[in-house]
């Protein structure tokens, strides 16, 4: 019997054998299609979702009686602050100065970071007007005049080949002249000339050296008494009449006698300038592990460019606080201000009468509180300076302070203050004044600026604080407040506005918190060069969207002045803020509910949620709970998503019938659970409406009588054609190739289908040829033209099988410590750092693609015996997490013998699905 003839002779037979086993057990059992229907009896709000109306009996039946719960939001919300200002990433050195870095850590809390900038091109200049080889080249040399009295001389030199030469003989008396080229010097702050000369006899009144200053010649020195030989002759000008545009030298020989002759070499002429000024910022900062895959990625920063545009000048005129009333006699107490002295040390700052004001004594300030002379400064003062100063006083324990500061440097305590040892009262006001004395008209000729009145004692720290900053006047414990920033106001609270009397005005010279005259640019690097992002930053948050460039953990941007050239003044920045604002705009809703049912074997569950929306396209997941799996259903059975209606409030039905192991979904006591996930990325609030959520079972009917004739006519047919079936597949099985094998997911009874969207661990046998299983499993993966990458080392076997094909391979080294694009498909990575490898995994797992996505990481067993089992677990951990996308196949090879039991139960215990004991052509158990 040839194998077509046997093969349809077994299959007739299993036919029989099939009718015959359905007339059996059909007598046995029926389905009964009871249709029982189930509803919720209660909900849990899942996070922050809220109920707004509606009760559990409302989702018994499709009638517009709905429930409603209320979104939340789940998007993300960071604030990252810049980490370092230590980066270089254009090569350049930095220009200018943090002033305090860590002020732009936290938010606007008036610590600033002072951005000043760095005189780049300060000091002096030289430039050469005549050099040492002036008579080495053409005769006479360019520039010079020709008088005639003089030629080139070639063997009496000092150096080089020639030398000029006055020849007396050639011209009778041997008067004569040797003059420079002009030379400009308009712009020289001094001039340096030297030169060489001699005359073998000896010179005493024959030859004289002299300047032009643009109308005569002055003779500068008599070149006579010299001894014979070659001298250096050298000079610094630095008389400003020879500082113009045709300045000259000249030599004269004066009734040389017959035979002499004197020589000039090495003339050398130099003009020193001044280089302008010229102020630049360039500074860079930088964020080191920024969350850059959010939907929303802004900088901001903080500024307070200064607000400070006055002072009062006051020559013979002065101020008067409020009606000159005022009381600033506390009990404590701190009064400070800014003060300079035009011409002279003189006049009185401030007083509010004869026992309590300001005075001097020669440079030294006298405090007269309480009494006259309670206090004189250890501190001397001087004209033409900008001081401040605070006097901090308190009666409860008779501390009189005086802090002082200036242009330079923060204030600190006057060595002299009273420290308990301060006889301690206030009087009232006789006439409180600003700029003057009292009565006795002692004006100070300079300039006030920013006076300030606590009814508290200030510490150091409070005073360095913000003494070289204007305030907003509402800080507590500061009564009154005067900018004078061209007008008396008082902006403290006890509003005390003043008025000014005699002669005064008021000036744009202020030492602090001046407005800067030029704009500061910020600029983000994008990889290659520098984006600018700001032309110039305003008074307080400037924003911007920075996701063209945050593609990468490291993000840099840098600080530049807007004026790069002939910058003549110092300008500085208060950044009191730089952060990444990262977010992403998303609202969603959880709400799971239970019901319980029937605990009769099941044979087939509909389940049905119908439900509606306050907005459009919602993506929405509706979840059985798997008992078996202890999860709930991510994927097939028990598992529906979709994008609710592009139309509001419009009700959409999610309806599922499964036939597949349906008791799955109920518990030992009967109990179900339904979760129901909607979430948007929006920026405002929605509300989830259902109407019904049913579970709708049919269960396996009661046993039925036995029908015995027909059984023993079954047993004759059974006795007979059985011997036969079991004899003719035996045969077919021995017709069979040996080379006839299961395919990689058959061998454990899944499908490609099956295997979707599941996080796998493979447990192997490293002394099998599991890769075969491998091969044959990532043939399939490339031939559906899914994404497919795998994590292995360049020398695996998979590598070798695959890296030519569609494979995208992430190579781990332990050679590298960053990542790096080898080729199109082949990554290497560094396996010495999981922060890396995890990194890799999240870039993949967010791709958008229509396809799923496999990826296969090989193996587990390597990562933990280079980072230990803790770190390891750790990592898979975060890692599954990373990966729950139902589009995500990933696939974990480990080796269980390696470990000890506890590890490798550990590492079990965190995938739902593993696969073990494959088998390969070798027989080999995995």
């Amino acid at each position: 019997m040839n194998r077509k003839a046997k093969t349809s002779l077994y299959t007739g037979i299993l036919v029989l054998l099939v009718i015959f086993g359905i007339q059996l057990f059909s007598v046995r059992t029926t389905i009964a299609q009871s249709g029982d229907i189930y509803n919720p009896i209660e909900y849990t709000l899942l996070d922050a979702t809220s109920h707004v109306f509606g009760t559990i009996t409302d989702l018994q039946s499709k009638d517009a009686a709905y429930m409603s719960f209320r979104s939340y939001f789940s998007g993300t919300n960071v604030t990252d602050f810049a980490d370092n200002n230590a980066s270089d990433t254009d090569s350049s050195a930095d220009k200018g100065t943090h002033g305090n870095f860590s002020g732009q850590h936290s938010s606007p809390d008036a610590i600033y970071d002072t951005l000043a900038e760095e005189n780049t091109a300060s000091g002096v200049s030289n430039a050469t007007l005549i050099d040492v080889e002036s008579f080495e080249g053409i005769w006479p040399p360019t520039g010079w005049i020709e008088t005639g009295a003089w030629n080139r001389e070639s063997s009496q030199t000092y150096d080089g080949i020639y030398s000029a030469d006055f020849d007396g003989p050639a011209f009778g008396s041997g008067s004569g002249d040797l003059d420079t080229p002009d030379l400009n010097c308009s712009d020289a702050t001094a001039i340096y000339v030297s030169f060489y000369f001699r005359e073998a006899v000896g010179l005493v009144d024959e030859f004289r050296l002299r300047f032009w200053n643009g109308s005569t010649w002055v003779t500068i020195e008599d070149l006579g008494g010299y001894s014979p030989g070659w001298h250096l002759w050298e000079m610094t000008v630095a008389d400003s009449q020879y500082f113009i545009s045709d300045f000259r030298i000249c030599w004269v020989a004066n009734a040389l006698e017959s035979g002499e002759s004197v020589y000039v070499d090495l003339v050398t002429v130099k003009k020193e300038t001044l280089v302008a000024d010229n102020y630049e910022l360039d500074l860079e900062i930088q964020w080191t592990n920024t969350d850059y895959d959010e939907a929303n990625e802004e900088l901001a920063i903080y500024v307070s460019k200064g607000n400070n545009t006055h002072s009062l000048d006051a020559t013979s005129g002065y101020m008067i606080i409020g009606d000159g009333t005022p009381d600033w006699g506390s009990a404590t107490g701190t009064i400070s201000f800014w003060i300079k002295m035009d011409t002279s040390v003189q006049g009185r700052f401030w007083g509010q009468d004869g026992n309590m004001e300001t005075r001097w004594s020669g440079t030294n300030l006298i405090l007269d509180w309480g009494a006259a002379d309670s206090m004189v400064s250890a501190y001397s003062f001087s004209a033409d300076t900008w001081y401040f100063i605070a006097i901090v006083w308190n009666e409860n324990n008779d501390n009189l302070f005086l802090y002082v500061g200036d242009e330079s440097n923060a204030p600190t305590l006057d060595s002299n203050s009273l420290n308990g040892t301060w006889t301690s009262t206030t009087p009232p006001p006789t006439e409180n004044r600003f700029m003057n004395g009292l009565g006795s008209d002692q004006p100070v000729d300079g300039h006030g600026d920013d006076l300030r009145y606590w009814n508290t004692t200030r510490t150091l720290e409070e005073i360095q604080n913000d003494y070289d900053r204007e305030l907003t006047g509402s800080e507590m414990n500061l009564r009154s407040y005067f900018k004078l920033n061209n007008n008396f106001d008082d902006i403290g609270p006890d509003n005390n506005d003043g008025s000014g009397f005699g002669s005064y005005s008021f000036s744009s010279d202020v030492l602090f918190d001046a407005p800067p005259t030029e704009n500061i640019r910020v600029d983000a690097w994008n990889g290659t060069t520098w984006q600018n992002l700001f032309a110039d930053l305003t008074n307080g948050w400037n924003n911007v969207s920075v996701s063209p460039y945050l593609d990468a953990p490291t993000f840099t941007i840098r600080f530049k002045g807007g004026i790069e050239t002939g910058d003549d003044a110092q300008d500085n920045w208060g950044i009191d803020s730089t952060l990444l604002h990262i977010w992403s705009d998303k609202f969603a809703v959880e709400v799971e509910f239970t019901g319980s049912c029937n605990q009769e074997d099941w044979s087939q569950l509909t389940w049905t949620v119908i439900s509606k929306w306050t907005t459009s396209s919602v993506n929405v997941s509706l979840q059985l709970y798997n008992y078996t799996l202890d999860d709930y259903s991510s994927n097939e059975n028990g598992y529906l998503s979709y994008i609710s209606s592009a139309l509001l409030e419009e009700d959409e039905t999610g309806n599922q019938t499964v036939t597949i192991n349906p008791t799955h979904f109920i518990n030992a006591d009967g109990y179900w659970k339904i979760k129901i996930i909607g979430a948007k990325a929006t920026d405002f609030q929605f509300e989830l409406n259902v109407d019904l959520i049913k579970y709708q079972v049919a269960s396996i009917a009661p046993l039925q009588p036995f029908d015995w004739t027909l059984i023993l006519y079954s047993l004759v047919a059974l006795g007979t054609l059985l011997p036969i079936a079991i004899i003719l597949k035996r045969k077919m099985e021995a017709d069979k190739s040996t080379a006839t094998k299961l395919s990689f997911l058959e061998q454990f009874g899944m499908t490609r289908h099956k295997m979707v969207g599941r996080k796998i661990l493979l447990e192997v046998d490293p002394t099998s040829n599991y890769y075969e299983g491998l091969f044959d499993l990532i043939s399939k993966v490339i031939t559906t033209g899914e994404s497919l990458y795998i994590f292995t080392s360049k020398n695996s076997a998979l590598h070798t099988a695959f890296s030519g094909d569609s494979a995208n391979f992430f190579l781990l080294t332990t050679k590298i410590s960053s990542s790096k694009r080898i080729t199109k498909r082949e990554v290497l990575v560094p396996a010495s750092d999981l922060s890396v490898l995890l990194d890799a995994f999240g870039k993949i797992s967010k791709k958008k693609t229509e396809k799923s996505t496999t990826i296969l990481f090989d193996n587990v067993s390597d990562t933990i015996l280079m980072h230990g089992f803790e770190k390891t677990y750790k990592f898979m951990r975060f890692l599954l997490e990373a990966l729950s996308s139902p589009k995500v196949t990933a696939l974990f090879i480990f080796n269980p013998t390696a470990h000890d039991p506890a590890i490798s139960s550990s590492i079990r215990g965190l995938f739902q699905f593993r696969l073990v004991n494959l088998r390969t052509q070798s027989k080999s158990k995995l």
